[in-house]
């Protein structure tokens, strides 16, 4: 069995127009929702074995505040260029290529991608991502080349604005 934690980046800034999609920072709520969601991965004593990110600078650092809290080395990130934009086929093909020694991956990825890949995997859709959410799932194959849609169950949806009156 493999476990895959699939995140949407956290709170992006639009105040300067100009800059390219790919350049957008973090603004304020998206500098604290990140680390307070690898926080709560943490807490969960979830193992994560590998990071794989957009490298776009809202998903990258988003990837780099979780693993802050997740004592995970930032210079091991994974930064992978076919998660930004990504289809459910370009996430699948990531993830194909992943080591089988890694048997917890986090990927740090864009909606509506990530959203989509979510229901594949669920069989199911599950949800529209919000910002910096968090789907738990147990995929039930040995090997990431075995990826195939349904084959997901999802342990848990979590977001920032989650609260614990939602969890009941």
């Amino acid at each position: 069995m493999k476990q895959l934690v699939l995140v949407r980046h956290a709170k992006s800034d639009w105040a300067n127009p100009e800059l390219k999609d790919f350049d957008r920072p973090l603004n304020e709520r998206g500098k604290q929702n990140a680390p307070e969601m690898g926080k709560r991965l943490a807490a969960k004593k979830w193992p994560v074995d590998l990071i794989v990110t957009s490298p776009a600078k809202r998903a990258l650092k988003t990837a780099r505040l979780l693993a802050k809290e997740l004592n995970y080395a930032t210079d091991d990130i994974d930064r992978n260029h076919d998660i930004y934009e990504a289809t459910i086929d370009d996430l699948k093909e990531v993830l194909r290529t992943q080591p089988d020694t890694a048997n917890s991956i986090v990927l740090v990825g864009h909606n509506p991608g990530i959203s989509y890949f979510l229901g594949f995997l669920a069989g199911e859709f599950m949800m529209d991502f919000p910002t910096c959410g968090m789907a738990y799932l147990e995929l039930n194959i040995a090997s990431w080349k075995q990826l195939k849609m349904a084959c997901a169950r999802v342990v848990e949806l979590d977001y920032p604005k989650r609260t614990q009156q939602d969890t009941n």
